[in-house]
């Protein structure tokens, strides 16, 4: 009989898979995606390397992977992306934030600090909402104000696009 999958198996095979499709972040992405399929953390991967996948969890994972193999980002398929330390709702109807979009976020927080007049902003094409966020986030004085010109954007946004604050 065969042996049912463990995660330290599947996630083997994923990363073999991940990495001879091109994918240069194949570990991780293969972390993420069975997080995803599992709702664990990076930590219970790590905890529970033998625990036993069901078909079905097998299954939902190959599919993420095959999602991820045609060249889908990550942030896409999970539907959330990292930003400043929180977790942000993503969909292909807005643009996936970047770790370098942090550094807008940085210097704006620097140039507020540097006044003391009330503070407003606007941020014009605001996707996801994750710069909106993190400035009324870290700036408690400021005044916040996000638009963007797609609807379904704005519906992402609306959502306060954060699944963790």
């Amino acid at each position: 009989a065969k042996r049912a999958p463990s995660v330290t198996h599947v996630l083997r095979c994923a990363a073999k898979r991940l990495k001879e499709g091109g994918v240069d972040s194949y570990r991780l992405d293969a972390e993420l995606l069975l997080m995803t399929v599992l709702g664990w953390s990076k930590e219970d991967l790590y905890r529970n390397p033998e625990v036993v996948l069901q078909a079905p969890q097998v299954e939902g994972f190959k599919s993420l992977v095959s999602r991820r193999v045609r060249a889908e980002p990550v942030a896409y398929i999970t539907g959330t992306k990292a930003f400043w330390s929180l977790d942000f709702r993503v969909t292909p109807d807005v643009l996936i934030p970047r770790p370098e979009t942090e550094h807008l976020v940085e210097a704006v927080l620097d140039f507020i600090a540097l006044r003391s007049d009330p503070c407003r902003i606007l941020e014009i094409g605001t996707g996801s909402g994750a710069v909106a966020v993190c400035l009324a986030k870290e700036c408690a004085r400021a005044q916040v104000w996000a638009t963007d010109i797609s609807a379904a954007a704005l519906d992402v946004a609306r959502e306060l696009s954060l699944i963790h604050i």
